[in-house]
């Protein structure tokens, strides 16, 4: 089984990329900044500018693939620490069967 902190960390990081541009984009692009343009409200001073924002946006997805990819290996390394260890061919069964 592998260490359990480097499983810990290993889900904390893959979520922490996951979660977070999602709820940074939901929160950026929200009513209160994204109708700043359309109606005469002024955005709030946590609002980014729109080219910053898509810049960002742009960027999330990578970041969101990696995190996948960290939980995926994360489990993946856990389910083969379930496996029965693999047979080494014994060297002494291999001279008997040569001769």
């Amino acid at each position: 089984m592998p260490k359990r902190n480097s499983v810990l960390i290993f889900f904390i990081a893959g979520a922490i990329f996951l979660v977070v541009p999602l709820i940074l984009v939901l929160f950026w692009d929200g009513p209160s900044c994204g109708f700043g343009d359309k109606f005469s409200v002024v955005p709030n001073d946590y609002c980014l500018s729109p080219r910053l924002l898509k810049s960002f946006a742009s960027f999330f997805p990578f970041l969101m693939v990696i995190g996948a990819v960290l939980i995926g290996y994360n489990l993946k390394r856990i389910s083969d620490s379930y496996l029965p260890p693999k047979e080494e061919p014994d060297e002494d069964n291999s001279e008997i069967s040569e001769t």
